[in-house]
C-alpha cells in the first residue's frame, strides 16, 4: 500500500482483509459526538428484530440525528461526514 493513497488505501486494506463494509468519515470529528453516533448506528444495525443493511442503518441514524432537538446531534458536521464503502 502506497502511503500517498491515504484513507482509500486504508479502506482497500480492510477490504483485502475481508471486510464487506467500511464506515469512514470525511473529516475529523468531535470524539464524544462521534462515539454517540456510532453507538446509535450499531444499536440500530445490530438490533435483533431489525434485519437492516448497514446503509439503511446509517441513513436512519443520520435522519434521527438531523431531526433531534439537541443542537449538537442536529448539526450536520457531526452526522454528515459518515460514508459507507462496500466491497463490490
Amino acid at each position: 500500500m502506497d502511503l500517498s493513497e491515504g484513507v482509500y488505501g486504508l479502506v482497500r486494506a480492510f477490504q483485502i482483509a475481508g471486510s464487506r463494509h467500511v464506515l469512514m468519515t470525511q473529516w475529523a470529528l468531535n470524539d464524544p459526538a462521534a462515539r454517540a453516533f456510532m453507538e446509535d448506528f450499531y444499536a440500530r444495525w445490530l438490533r435483533p428484530d431489525a434485519d437492516l443493511h448497514p446503509a439503511e442503518a446509517l441513513r436512519a441514524t443520520q435522519l434521527d440525528w438531523l431531526d433531534n432537538a439537541d443542537p449538537v446531534r442536529a448539526a450536520p458536521r457531526y452526522w454528515a461526514p459518515y460514508v459507507l464503502i462496500e466491497r463490490g
